[in-house]
């Protein structure tokens, strides 16, 4: 798991400016650096200028060998992070089809000669997280991949001149000129708290769908690239006999994929119904299970007596954290400053200061992460499907005349017979919109919700896997994680699981029906009180912080001229009424102010 920028162009570029642009991803890998740069020319004589950066978190054959960038013995090039978790069967394939491989058993070698020998169809074959730049010399092609789900991220920038790429948007966008930001990325931020992909907090800046390749052809102009998806969950939409045994052998194959490493793993324990089934089955691959959990001084929100219970069963080795829950206001803009794009969810600062703590001991972290989306753990799901419907023209009309200032509306529109109505209304805030008076209609919530035939249940499904994951849930765990060079490794954001469940008549239309099936596999061990209790998690009070540090907040917020140019000044407002809906659009406003301020844009 690593991070890297690279910079292709038809001139020489200042490498000290390419060097500090690299400080904003040095904590993706902060074991080894390494720049290779030169010249490429081609066979109609082209030459271009080519800079990449690397920075390694090393876990996979720690060896000087595995380093990158990596050329073989083809001259093809990689910048490459991520993890092919399946690259030990891998490579027998390819030493029987003729490659040849220097290191012991870099995973970052396989990918490599895959795709030397096989082209962008080995791509097919990887079971993993990954994102990287592939440079084949001899195709004279610069190929951009991003893993199915989105777990890894990949920037681009390009003009008839320059194409810049690279792990981390901050460096991406320092090394270009009159950076600029962009309107609707601002609006579709305010309202949903994320900007998803293709697009960007900036203009002309873009990020890789998941499933996505970008490919640039260094004969012809840089800013002319193709794009296309090698992989979309929406193929594999079946209604298939669902199957708990091959469920489990999918999942238990997961796991022990994932529990390969040269460096010592840690489990992230919560207690809850996900990382207790991961946990207990590690137990069946006969290492030791390192589980790591928090627990938190206010008892309200505290849960080390569920976790206590789960180490003692299994016998782990516990490694526990206390963390104060008052949090301290520079913390709080430290857990901000290392985003790399806009991120309004609040969790962003507990799973930071976790991420943290694990890294005094450990590189690795598996996770329950996914575990949801999977499974349909989600209320909003079930309240979508079966609760109290009214006719869409008259719950807009209720919606229209709802007062702004009072909350988003969602408690309205989740009334409406219009699936998807009632389901993107637990993701926007258009209501927000209003009172800072911005007219935006967001097409990226639209763009991926697909109606499926008959089934609710996998539209909404499929509408998460699209966004929610891939542009929330995994960007807040990458960016948490990698920022303290903790590598997360999340069993459940598998492919193979995801295809197998979508494709199956599996659904959860009830909430006591929820995990049904990990609750079922706990049933031996726990009683119900473990079982079916709410799950509470590490919880940042943001009602509390908000309101209890207006003058700092404000103080932040009004000090950027970008704010006073978008004309959010009527976000004061939000402090009359102290309401958790309003302590978070404050937030969304303060994060983007402390996000701005880390720039050198206004």
């Amino acid at each position: 798991m690593c991070g890297f920028v690279g910079h292709i162009s038809n001139f020489e570029i200042d490498k000290i400016r390419l060097i500090d642009a690299n400080k904003y991803t040095e904590c993706r890998g902060p074991d080894q650096f390494k720049h290779h740069f030169g010249e490429l020319t081609f066979k109609k004589n082209k030459k271009l200028f080519y800079n990449f950066l690397f920075n390694r978190l090393a876990i996979i054959d720690l060896s000087e060998s595995a380093s990158q960038p990596m050329e073989n013995y083809l001259g093809n090039k990689i910048l490459f992070n991520g993890e092919i978790y399946n690259h030990n069967e891998l490579k027998k394939d390819l030493i029987k089809k003729g490659a040849e491989f220097s290191s012991d058993h870099s995973d970052t070698e396989v990918l490599l000669n895959g795709l030397s020998l096989e082209g962008l169809s080995f791509i097919d074959k990887i079971i993993g997280q990954f994102s990287f730049a592939f440079l084949d010399f001899n195709q004279e092609k610069l190929h951009l991949v991003r893993d199915r789900l989105g777990q890894k991220p990949m920037f681009y920038y390009s003009t008839s001149e320059q194409f810049i790429f690279g792990s981390n948007l901050k460096s991406v966008s320092n090394l270009v000129n009159d950076v600029k930001l962009s309107d609707n990325s601002v609006k579709e931020y305010l309202s949903t708290g994320v900007v998803a992909a293709p697009n960007t907090i900036f203009k002309n800046f873009y990020k890789l769908l998941p499933g996505e390749v970008l490919t640039l052809d260094l004969n012809d102009e840089l800013s002319n690239s193709q794009k296309y998806k090698y992989w979309s969950i929406d193929n594999f939409v079946d209604n298939k006999t669902f199957s708990e045994k091959s469920f489990f052998n999918l999942l238990e194959d997961s796991i022990e994929k994932r529990l390969e490493s040269d460096v010592e793993l840690a489990t992230l324990l919560s207690g809850g119904i996900d990382s207790t089934s991961i946990s207990k089955l590690q137990k069946n691959f006969g290492k030791e299970v390192n589980t790591f959990s928090v627990s938190i001084e206010n008892s309200k929100y505290d849960e080390s007596k569920w976790i206590k219970k789960v180490n003692k069963k299994y016998g782990f080795n516990d490694n526990t954290v206390s963390i104060d829950s008052v949090i301290k206001n520079e913390e709080i803009i430290k857990s901000i400053e290392l985003f790399d794009e806009p991120y309004c969810d609040p969790s962003t600062l507990p799973s930071y200061k976790i991420s943290k703590s694990i890294s005094q001991k450990f590189k690795v972290a598996i996770t329950g992460d996914g575990g949801d989306e999977l499974l349909g753990g989600y209320t909003r799901i079930y309240n979508v499907i079966n609760g109290f419907k009214l006719p869409s023209f008259l719950v807009e009309a209720i919606f229209k005349v709802y007062p702004p200032i009072l909350g988003s509306g969602s408690n309205i529109k989740r009334f409406s017979k219009d699936v998807f109505s009632a389901y993107s209304s637990y993701y926007e805030d258009t209501k927000l919109l209003d009172i800072l008076n911005i007219k935006y209609n967001d097409p990226n919530l639209k763009y991926r919700y697909k109606k499926i035939h008959n089934s609710k249940y996998k539209s909404l499904i499929l509408f998460d896997y699209k966004y929610y994951l891939p542009e929330m849930m995994l960007l807040k765990i990458d960016r948490t994680f990698m920022a303290n060079s903790v590598e997360a490794r999340s069993p459940f954001v598998d492919h193979r699981l995801v295809e197998y469940m979508i494709s199956t008549d599996y659904k959860v239309d009830k909430k006591e029906n929820s995990k049904y099936i990990l609750k079922q596999f706990l049933y031996e061990d726990f009683d119900k009180s473990f079982i079916n209790r709410k799950k509470m998690g590490f919880v940042f009070d943001i009602k509390h912080w908000v309101f209890s540090n207006e003058e700092f907040i404000k103080n932040m917020i009004d000090e950027k001229t970008i704010i006073r140019d978008l004309n959010l000044q009527n976000y004061t407002k939000l402090f009359k009424i102290k309401t958790r809906t309003n302590a978070i659009r404050i937030w969304k406003i303060f994060f983007l102010s402390v996000y701005l301020s880390t720039l050198s844009i206004d």
